[in-house]
């Protein structure tokens, strides 16, 4: 993984810089440093990067459901919600 395709999961997820860094529980400033190439995420938010790249590459009819999806997993309550959701939607994702 690398800049490009954390620069590709968030365009994809019509994510602001400051809600995708809220999804994945960091600092704006972080994925700014990400999508320059000048340091990478973390273990944790790496997995979630790559797991919602996998998904939205193979799932595309399935995008406004994974933006949706993601977006309001942001907004109330990140990283933590957002995998207690996908293990509770497995099936609907």
């Amino acid at each position: 993984m690398d800049s490009k395709d954390i620069a590709f999961v968030r365009s994809e997820l019509e994510m602001s810089i400051e809600l995708f860094a809220k999804l994945l529980n960091v600092d704006a400033r972080s994925v700014v440093s990400w999508e320059a190439g000048k340091s990478g995420p973390g273990s944790a938010a790496k997995a979630v990067i790559i797991g919602l790249r996998e998904t939205i590459v193979k799932g595309t009819h399935h995008k406004s459901r994974i933006v949706e999806f993601t977006k309001s997993s942001a907004n109330v309550g990140g990283l933590a919600y957002l995998i207690v959701r996908l293990f509770d939607n497995l099936e609907d994702v």
